[in-house]
């Protein structure tokens, strides 16, 4: 099963959390201390995605393709139990290297740490 597509890629993901996130609107406690809310109709589905380790490719290409104002993703939501679409926003791009290597054709190689992402509706 896809866990996630992005702007019509599959993306390979080692974790994957889902979120749903109510709003409010001058929601807070009353001068009695009780809670009065003003829900908002829309709740707000979160990802939170881990990417697996990857080379200076695979990491350029991932960065690349969540660096967008918009993203059109595709995602399990446990709260339907199916694939559902959602108009996303990314949250800080953060790549950590793990090492510069020489590869078997004896050129510098870099390799990158797994990355954490979220991933957020509009």
């Amino acid at each position: 099963m896809k866990l996630l597509t992005i702007d019509g890629t599959t993306v390979e993901v080692m974790d994957y959390q889902w979120m749903l996130a109510d709003q409010d609107l001058d929601s807070g406690r009353n001068l009695a201390g009780i809670m009065e809310r003003n829900l908002l109709e829309h709740s707000v589905n979160k990802l939170t995605v881990i990417f697996p380790p990857q080379n200076g490719d695979e990491r350029a290409a991932t960065l690349q393709l969540l660096h967008k104002e918009e993203l059109i993703c595709d995602f399990l939501s446990p709260y339907s139990n199916s694939i559902e679409r959602h108009i996303m926003m990314h949250g800080d791009l953060k790549s950590a290297l793990y090492w510069n290597v020489v590869n078997e054709n004896g050129q510098d190689e870099i390799l990158y740490n797994a990355f954490t992402v979220e991933l957020v509706e509009y």
